[in-house]
């Protein structure tokens, strides 16, 4: 019925707007405190932090065979209903942990690895699922409409949630916060069901697959970037995954600090992409770049100059200026240097070797961190560590600096919110008009 399929795909950008806004709502309530429950189960530094970057690393490496997924249900919209399920689980497995009476870091780690390799294998096909569905002149404007729910979304998330643990000091309250995130990503799935989807052509079934990823790397010249991203994550992530046990356990700050220093942390990197998109044409890739990478140096043994919770909030205000022009200037001369038809394997390659170099890093971090009996010697030794050690990915980085000045705006997913790293987002790639 032609009046039936013009209604539902008119009603799908809007029904996008509450999904997001659904989806958000859980990242900032639920995962984004993932590492403090594990604390408040009374598991150590070292686990906390490792529960942020393994479960990520594993997932975002797994991600490269989603296109089984997509052919197996021969459906976009069906694969990501899926993987979206598997979260909304994944979330309600670790709620129940306190009413198991358990404390098992295997099955958080498993959970947490459901959760994020799942959600990670969704975003390909939704990507190319909402740009068939959105006018082509419409594509920055509709996402960047999104990013505004999504961000509101994320943003009552993390201080509902941190409001609620500072006024209920009980392992209970994360069961129910946890419960509540879940409960948002399973609207989110009913929502993306009254999505439109073309019908299955050609293209579903082409999917990219590893094989087509592998030959594509051998070909293109992009072992300057990769080997940066890869040192960049190994170096940086040394020390991220630990910002969270060392201000609860170490510095002893509430839960409303805490949620002071996700909100801070959240609204520099909002800020700085907002200024970045709207003047990237003026700017050189190289600049962005190089102002990322230099400026995310310091910033551990910053952490450890002094405690007043003044000086930690404008550190997070410069983190996630920082931050920011780490991503968008990555993400940028990924897009920019590549084809429409590479963008989707050198980001998949990228998310690849980055994954890589996160597991790698906090295992050596939490391996240093165990070896100190000082507590909060122990994360002087690894935040000094990681900085010393970020200075390594400025040689390859010279390698691929660009002078040129793309006139390019982006959207961006965001996926999760992390004081010592920032936020976790992942560009949306749409077709040239």
């Amino acid at each position: 019925m032609p009046g039936s399929h013009e209604n539902s795909l008119d009603h799908t950008p809007r029904e996008s707007l509450r999904e997001g806004f659904y989806f958000s709502l859980m990242v900032g309530a639920g995962e984004t405190y993932v590492p403090a429950y594990v604390l408040a189960l009374g598991l150590s530094a070292e686990l906390s932090g490792l529960i942020t970057t393994l479960p990520v690393g594993v997932g975002a490496i797994l991600q490269i065979l989603s296109f089984r997924g997509v052919r197996f249900f021969n459906s976009r919209k069906r694969w990501v209903m899926f993987c979206a399920s598997i979260q909304a689980i994944s979330l309600l497995l670790m709620a129940g942990l306190p009413a198991l009476g358990l404390r098992s870091p295997e099955f958080l780690f498993a959970c947490a690895g459901l959760y994020w390799t799942f959600g990670f294998s969704a975003g390909p096909a939704w990507n190319a699922w909402l740009t068939s569905v959105v006018p082509k002149n419409e594509y920055f404007h509709f996402f960047a409409q999104r990013g505004h729910y999504t961000r509101l979304g994320v943003m009552l998330g993390i201080v509902t949630s941190g409001v609620a643990l500072y006024f209920f000091h009980s392992i209970w309250i994360f069961t129910i916060l946890l419960s509540a995130a879940a409960f948002f990503r399973f609207l989110s799935v009913y929502s993306l069901g009254c999505h439109f989807e073309p019908p299955a052509d050609g293209s579903v079934r082409k999917t990219r697959s590893l094989r087509f990823i592998l030959l594509w790397l051998t070909r293109a010249k992009t072992t300057g970037v990769i080997t940066y991203v890869f040192l960049s994550s190994f170096t940086i992530f040394i020390a991220a995954p630990f910002f969270t046990p060392y201000m609860l356990n170490g510095l002893k700050l509430g839960y409303l600090e805490y949620m002071g220093l996700l909100v801070t942390t959240f609204i520099s990197q909002i800020v700085t992409y907002a200024y970045l998109n709207r003047f990237s044409g003026q700017m050189k890739i190289k600049n962005m770049q190089l102002i990322g990478a230099i400026g995310l140096i310091p910033i551990p043994f910053f952490w450890t100059l002094s405690t007043s919770y003044t000086y930690l909030i404008s550190m997070q205000v410069l983190g996630g200026f920082f931050w920011a022009h780490y991503e968008f200037g990555l993400s940028l001369y990924l897009i920019h240097k590549h084809s429409v038809r590479g963008r989707s394997a050198i980001l998949t390659v990228n998310n690849f070797f980055s994954a890589g170099g996160m597991i790698l890093g906090s295992l050596l971090g939490a391996g240093f961190l165990g070896n100190f009996q000082s507590e909060l010697g122990a994360y002087i030794h690894v935040f000094q560590l990681s900085t010393v050690m970020r200075v390594i990915p400025l040689l390859p980085l010279f390698f691929i600096l660009s002078d040129e000045i793309p006139r390019v705006r982006l959207a961006m997913r965001w996926l999760g919110v992390r004081p010592g790293r920032g936020s976790i987002v992942r560009p949306i790639i749409w077709p040239k008009k």
